[in-house]
């Protein structure tokens, strides 16, 4: 961890102190350097398979406080920014259907844990 906080200028105290804001794209990039160095292309999908709701602190219990599921989407939509910086959420409605959409400050790669399809 200390390596890749290093190689990314990051102070080893962000890992340690939850009110600390990591940018997006150095929360990515940590996660693509660490992948790399495990061999392990899903580390990302992994870890947040074991995160939970309440790991997000105020901001999350914020958002499912909300007496609706369109205001918890509201919500999260406009105060993204007190969580995590450089990233965005929209919502558009479109025919009868509400697209709600995470918008990431940059794509480096367009990597898919998913596995290829096996040929028989």
């Amino acid at each position: 961890l200390r390596r890749l906080l290093k190689q990314e200028r990051l102070p080893l105290q962000i890992a340690t102190r939850p009110e600390l804001r990591l940018p997006v794209a150095s929360m990515v990039s940590l996660f693509q350097r660490g992948a790399r160095q495990a061999g392990d292309r899903c580390v990302g999908l992994r870890v947040g398979q074991l995160m939970k709701p309440e790991g997000f602190g105020a901001w999350v219990a914020y958002c499912l406080s909300a007496a609706t599921l369109g205001e918890a989407v509201a919500r999260t939509a406009r105060t993204v920014w007190t969580f995590q910086s450089g990233a965005a959420y929209s919502l558009a409605a479109a025919g009868d259907g509400i697209f709600w959409a995470y918008h990431r400050p940059y794509s480096r790669s367009r990597a898919s844990c998913s596995r290829p399809a096996r040929r028989e």
